[in-house]
């Protein structure tokens, strides 16, 4: 399904996905059309199931992250959930 210029490609946009379609055929050494036509083809496939992006949590003023688990015992999820 993937080759090798599909995982140079994958390798370079998930370092920085911001990368422009020219960039990335310089570093694969591929045609910029080939880049573009295999991030469609991938994006289609749903390898590629989209972009996002990484935020600094103090920069944008979140000062605190929390993680939360809960245990449920078996039957008893409507119970918690009432």
């Amino acid at each position: 399904m993937l080759d090798a210029t599909d995982r140079a490609i994958l390798a370079i946009l998930f370092k920085d996905a911001t990368q422009s379609n020219r960039t990335v055929a310089e570093k694969v050494g591929v045609s910029q059309g080939t880049v573009s036509n295999r991030i469609k083809r991938m994006e289609q496939l749903e390898i590629i199931e989209g972009y996002s992006i990484r935020l600094n949590p103090e920069k944008i003023g979140w000062r605190m992250t929390v993680v939360v688990g809960i245990r449920i015992e078996k039957g008893r999820l409507l119970e918690i959930q009432g």
